[in-house]
């Protein structure tokens, strides 16, 4: 999140950040919203290429550590205290 937007480093990002996206979010029909500068993670929401070029051309919001947006849990367990 924080590499330059003309990295390798912040392209690889974007793509586990929308594949993860993807994996957490499957019943969204394709949409998600988008967490670039510009959209915050408001509606209406996009497809992941329209994502991808705004987080490349935008660059993301810097406070959205926790994707709590796009299937991240708030309360997450360590492997410590997951009952089996």
């Amino acid at each position: 999140m924080r590499a330059s937007r003309l990295s390798d480093e912040y392209e690889n990002g974007v793509t586990d950040f929308l594949q993860f996206a993807e994996r957490n979010l499957p019943n969204s029909n394709g949409l998600y919203p988008c967490p670039c500068v510009k959209c915050g993670n408001r509606s209406p929401e996009q497809t992941p290429e329209e994502i991808r070029n705004h987080l490349i051309c935008e660059g993301i919001s810097q406070n959205y550590t926790t994707w709590i947006w796009h299937g991240e849990s708030l309360n997450k367990q360590s492997v410590s205290h997951v009952k089996k």
